[in-house]
């Protein structure tokens, strides 16, 4: 059955109907509860990378985490507000079986209690290049609001969290949520400003622009942000409702399915390849390990390496002992990255793990970088001879975090 708009006000009540649009003006109302996107594509439309905790480059669990560490979820980093913060943390990516859409999540469980000094905070965060938020147009008259939505359960540790997002040099806007014991959706909209104060003062496109936090613990002096407003500056992260989450070693916190997106209502996760993901983390850390393995692992074994899986350079002096290689990275990086050389056998850091051969022994050799770009890092080493060859085992990481 189809029906033509003509003017006058038309209901199509049968299952599989046509409405067909056919004059100037005509519109549709969408009931209140689906939730469209209310500006730009259909696709393309979460901001943020690894929003559902796919990508553990770093490996599955990292402990000791503290002041300005990565958790083991790429693009995922624990914030301080100040040096020498006692409180700590290991970070898990867990599968996730009662959350419907989602498989993995980021769990921080306490280890180390603190409560803060005046000036000392904690939070989740993620970062943005300049580049990547300038058609937000925030502290402009092109801005456009903003909705942060992500699912978060506290098992124990549950209460008031303060999230929202922080321009660099510029503004900052944080709202109350309370995360209970089961999962739940939190969506904070974050009007438009044309304050030109709530800008980033950062103009370098490939530098930090933009902060996504969820806070977890604030002292008495960052604690002032009032609840769902824009203010100026980021160092206040927290309202004074905001629970502190390192008060004992039994809490632990559950997050996924981060989204940052254009529009004044949450829209359903966009969900991207694994692949996608992670050339997207590849921008600002790679690693040659297998999955689930940190950097410095000590793997304890030799050639032929089958659960290392190390890259295998053969350095060669031709005409003097000092030879280099260079390695390209799968993903340009952000800027040069900081590169750093592990022994595929040991760990042990800017060596390679030698094997000469039948009959011969396993040893290690000094390596060393002698330059990077973003493309590729050149890689050197000392050979006792002219005309000598080493065969040289060893694991690389690229590291170009904001």
């Amino acid at each position: 059955m189809g029906i033509r708009l003509d003017g006058t006000t038309d209901t199509i009540s049968a299952p599989g109907s046509d409405l067909n649009l056919g004059q100037s003006g005509d519109s549709v109302k969408v009931a209140s509860e689906v939730q469209l996107p209310t500006a730009g594509a259909l696709s393309s439309r979460r901001i943020n990378i690894n929003g559902a905790m796919q990508v553990a480059q770093r490996g599955t669990t990292v402990t000791g985490i503290g002041v300005d560490d990565f958790t083991c979820c790429d693009r995922w980093r624990h914030f301080a507000s100040a040096g020498g913060q006692a409180g700590r943390c290991t970070a898990t990516q867990e599968n996730v079986t009662d959350l419907a859409g989602f498989h993995k999540a980021l769990k921080l469980q306490v280890t180390t209690t603190e409560t803060p000094a005046s000036d000392e905070s904690y939070g989740l965060n993620t970062r943005f290049e300049v580049q990547d938020i300038k058609g937000l147009g925030i502290g402009s008259a092109n801005s456009v609001p903003l909705t942060l939505s992500f699912y978060a359960k506290a098992p124990t540790g549950n209460g008031v969290f303060c999230a929202g997002i922080v321009m660099s040099g510029g503004g900052s806007y944080i709202e109350e949520v309370t995360i209970g014991t089961s999962w739940s959706r939190h969506e904070i909209n974050i009007p438009a400003t044309s304050i030109s104060s709530h800008a980033t003062t950062q103009s370098n496109d490939v530098l930090l622009g933009l902060e996504v936090q969820i806070t977890l613990m604030a002292g008495s002096s960052v604690d002032g942000h009032a609840n769902g407003v824009w203010e100026n500056g980021g160092s206040n992260r927290a309202t004074s409702n905001q629970s502190n989450f390192y008060s004992s070693t039994s809490n632990n916190l559950f997050v996924t399915g981060v989204q940052l997106e254009r529009g004044t209502k949450a829209t359903p996760f966009e969900h991207r390849s694994f692949g996608d993901e992670l050339a997207r983390c590849q921008r600002y850390y790679e690693t040659t390990y297998p999955a689930g393995f940190s950097e410095g692992h000590n793997f304890n074994q030799s050639y032929p390496f089958s659960t290392s899986h190390p890259l295998a350079f053969n350095f060669i002096a031709s005409d003097d002992t000092l030879t280099a290689q260079s390695y390209t990275f799968q993903v340009s990086k952000r800027g040069d990255p900081t590169v750093r050389l592990f022994n595929a056998n040991t760990g042990s850091a800017n060596q390679a793990h030698t094997y000469k051969g039948t009959g011969g022994t396993n040893t290690s050799t000094s390596i060393s970088v002698i330059n990077t770009s973003p493309t590729h890092v050149l890689i050197g080493t000392s050979l006792s001879a002219i005309n000598e060859c080493n065969e040289s085992y060893f694991h690389i990481v690229g590291d170009s975090e904001l």
